[in-house]
């Protein structure tokens, strides 16, 4: 049996992939029949990982169910566009023109990626406390569903793109059942057991020379 945490993970993957719209990507989501002009987006993805889960003793009984107090990170990534030429900016011989210029449109580029790192907080907010998404795409009731943080990193150039990531936390409360593994029965160890005795004269014979060697 599959436990509900990872089932809650494959499912907020196939509910962010099925609400997209073009409007970005959903690593681990399988496309289908789309074709990349449909993705106006594509420069901005999403990416969910499982982060932690509390077990509390006093939320199950021995034998379960469990109760699962579990995180979720997304990881959300945009780039735009660096609209400067950055050897200007790395250049010593350059002007103070030309680096007040380059400086400039590096902060335009920035402000366009904080733009479209925020519209796409906002989109992945509004698909997940939906209130028809209220269980995550499960079958099964999913408790407690709550984004509670929203963090965004500061720009960084990178070639010909200015790059922002930042991340968004969610929370659910779940029931983990246990299945049980069948129990393999253990097998004894076989030794093979050999008597060795000490010839000697019967005068003077010594019981305690007979012995036992062992072997596996």
């Amino acid at each position: 049996m599959t436990m509900n945490f990872r089932l809650i993970k494959a499912s907020i993957v196939t509910l962010l992939g099925t609400s997209a719209a073009g409007r970005y990507r959903t690593i681990g989501f399988q496309e289908q029949g789309q074709a990349a002009t449909e993705v106006k987006d594509d420069d901005r993805s999403v990416q969910v990982y499982y982060r932690s889960g509390d077990l509390p003793k006093q939320g199950g009984g021995l034998s379960g169910p469990f109760m699962h107090n579990t995180t979720y990170d997304f990881d959300l990534t945009v780039s735009k566009p660096a609209l400067v030429d950055l050897t200007i900016m790395q250049n010593p011989l350059s002007t103070a023109g030309q680096y007040a210029a380059a400086l400039a449109a590096m902060q335009q580029s920035s402000e366009l990626a904080d733009t479209s790192f925020d519209e796409l907080a906002d989109v992945i907010f509004q698909i997940i406390m939906n209130a028809e998404n209220i269980d995550l795409g499960m079958s099964t009731p999913v408790a407690n569903r709550w984004i509670r943080n929203i963090q965004k990193d500061d720009p960084i150039p990178r070639g010909e793109l200015v790059v922002l990531t930042g991340s968004m936390q969610l929370t659910c409360k779940i029931d983990e059942q246990v299945s049980g593994e069948a129990l393999v029965a253990a097998v004894p160890p076989v030794h093979d057991v050999t008597l060795e005795t000490y010839q000697t004269d019967s005068a003077t014979a010594d019981p305690a020379k007979a012995g036992v060697i062992t072997g596996g």
